[in-house]
């Protein structure tokens, strides 16, 4: 799981207010004149935009998104000119470069001195600018050495038995036709587990590097792609595509690169940001990262994606085991929140727990996410095992694609409701209690309704 410092989260709290208009920017570096990354949050938003284009009928989601994808460059293209001739007039000597995102109409200043600041806070089309958010990663709960396993060895993991994947498989369903994407610290595409179900075409970007090869900071990503769609027994849909966006770096997630994922899975490119394909875009997308509670970040984007048909999944937390710790965005009401349940069907000590700081019965569903077993980064015939909900949530993106492939034409709402209503029931501590709801209750706020069954969803 990755998850927003307490560092980041304090920064409002020490720093001086510039103007009205400007939201926690640095006053440290203000003060000092150090240069700092912002970003330009523009009056003008999306939510006109994606809302009336969302009430008109397509013939394909391709077309959809390609309608959305436009008439947001527009109103991006429209609002920001004047910003963006202020930073012409300004010079390349107040920052360092700039990059415009047009999901959410929003630019990011990098390196923008004091006096930039003050002058982009000042104009009429300027909503507020912030400094740039990074979100550290967090290492696993728990986590074991890398061994290497030949394919012909690999034996079908418990956490894709326990959500009865096999059951599904025996149908002829192993997700075959659906793309998953997945933000998070890359991917090593070379593994035996995965390497024969990514699409390399419109399947990688890397924000920050601009790479045209895949690769994985950390291994976090490699991991939770192995869940997902992994063969030789690791993965939830070994028949379906996967494609990564690096949205974190070994050093943590900083917004834009999350910005810049955003709408490569709204509207995927080549490796260089070149030939956007909106048909291309993936049904599900699995989120592993997060921090920070009551957060609306990233609210325009789960709304766009709702709307364009894509299905948003994100991890609870690893904050638990104490009530109202679920963590942004997964306290979002539009995403589907997974939290981690253990073998024995038990929520995972980790797994954090509702209500969020809104009321809201959290998380959605529950899934395997104790000592999990996938590809490792290490190798390409590498495994290791790491516990999280970020290990849970691929199991939920990977079991969409199960249902997808079943029922094509499913929404998000179909999803979640067949979820739900499927899910077993998870063993806890008797009597415990979460926001006044007690966990003997259905649904609650340490499962909500339970721990996923994909055979019985599909049914």
């Amino acid at each position: 799981m990755v998850r927003v410092s307490s560092t980041v989260l304090a920064l409002s709290l020490v720093v001086g207010v510039l103007l009205d208009n400007i939201q926690d920017v640095d006053a440290a570096a203000t003060r000092s004149q150090r240069r700092t990354n912002v970003i330009v949050t523009m009056k003008q938003r999306t939510t006109t935009v994606v809302d009336s284009i969302g009430s008109q009928k397509f013939t394909s989601r391709g077309q959809r998104v390609k309608a959305f994808k436009d008439g947001l460059e527009g109103h991006a293209r429209t609002s920001q000119a004047d910003v963006l001739s202020l930073l012409d007039r300004a010079g390349k000597t107040t920052f360092s470069r700039t990059e415009s995102y047009w999901l959410t109409n929003q630019m990011l200043v990098a390196g923008a001195t004091q006096e930039l600041v003050e002058l982009l806070s000042m104009h009429p089309d300027v909503a507020s600018v912030a400094p740039e958010q990074i979100f550290p990663l967090v290492h696993p709960v728990l986590e074991t050495a890398a061994i290497s396993i030949p394919p012909s060895s690999a034996s079908t993991q418990w956490g894709v038995k326990k959500i009865n994947a096999p059951a599904v498989w025996a149908t002829g369903n192993m997700g075959e036709g659906i793309t998953i994407g997945i933000i998070d610290t890359g991917v090593r595409a070379t593994h035996v587990a995965i390497k024969g179900n990514w699409r390399s075409t419109y399947g990688w970007f890397d924000p920050e590097k601009k790479a045209l090869t895949p690769y994985d900071a950390t291994g976090h990503g490699t991991h939770v792609t192995g869940i997902i769609a992994g063969n030789n027994g690791i993965g939830v849909a070994p028949n379906a595509q996967w494609i990564m966006c690096k949205g974190c770096r070994s050093t943590g997630c900083f917004s834009s690169d999350l910005l810049a994922c955003f709408q490569f899975m709204t509207c995927p490119t080549r490796p260089d940001g070149t030939g956007a394909d909106c048909s291309r875009m993936p049904r599900v997308v699995s989120n592993s990262w997060g921090g920070g509670k009551g957060l609306t970040t990233f609210d325009e984007v789960i709304n766009t994606w709702r709307k364009a048909g894509i299905i948003p999944v994100f991890a609870a937390g690893n904050t638990g085991p104490s009530c109202g710790s679920i963590q942004s965005p997964g306290d979002n009401a539009n995403i589907i929140t997974v939290g981690s349940t253990d073998s024995l069907d038990g929520v995972s000590r980790f797994s954090a727990k509702g209500p969020t700081t809104k009321g809201l019965l959290k998380p959605d569903i529950t899934a395997p996410g104790s000592a999990i077993k996938s590809s490792c980064y290490t190798g390409d015939t590498d495994y290791c095992s790491k516990s999280g909900t970020s290990m849970a949530t691929p199991h939920v993106a990977g079991a969409i694609a199960l249902y997808l492939k079943s029922k094509p034409s499913a929404t998000y709402d179909q999803v979640k409701q067949a979820f739900q209503s499927t899910s077993l029931v998870v063993k806890t501590a008797t009597g415990y209690t979460c926001g006044g709801t007690l966990d003997s209750t259905i649904p609650n706020n340490q499962f909500d309704y339970g721990r996923l069954d994909i055979s019985k969803a599909v049914a």
